[in-house]
């Protein structure tokens, strides 16, 4: 992070604080990582940096609300993901955003459900299948 503030470019800011932000989700300091993730999110829209992974570091952020027990914010943010990652075409960022509303919905909209099972035989992103393993979803894959 210091050597991205240094350097002065928004790009590799929002690279740290979503390195920073993904650390902590891995640490369980989900507060932290909301953190960091918010501001990666917040220097690559206001810079207009790094949008490419403007839907992914929403799945990221929205991953991280889901597990702090934030439901209902967890599905909005990854609405806003999935729309933002179509817009973009961003098959691995709407993947990555549906698995997470699906667990946020606790599996409830099979709609939602049937997308995910595409996106995750389209992108072939088996890496991200264990993520609904965190809620009764984990039995729908």
């Amino acid at each position: 992070k210091d050597f991205a503030e240094r350097a002065g470019t928004p790009y590799l800011h929002v690279m740290a604080q979503t390195g920073l932000g993904l650390a902590a989700v891995t640490g369980g300091d989900y507060m932290a990582a909301e953190g960091f993730l918010a501001e990666a999110l917040d220097v690559a829209r206001r810079s207009k940096s790094a949008l490419e992974f403007e839907a992914r570091l929403l799945a990221h952020l929205a991953d991280t609300h889901e597990r702090a027990g934030h439901k209902a914010r967890a599905l909005d943010v990854a609405r806003e993901a999935i729309d933002v990652a179509r817009r973009r075409t961003d098959r691995l960022g709407e993947c990555h955003a549906t698995i997470v509303a699906v667990a946020a919905h606790d599996n409830e909209d099979t709609a939602l459900l049937e997308r995910a099972r595409e996106l995750l035989r389209v992108t072939s992103a088996a890496i991200l299948e264990p993520i609904p393993a965190r809620s009764r979803a984990s039995s729908a894959f």
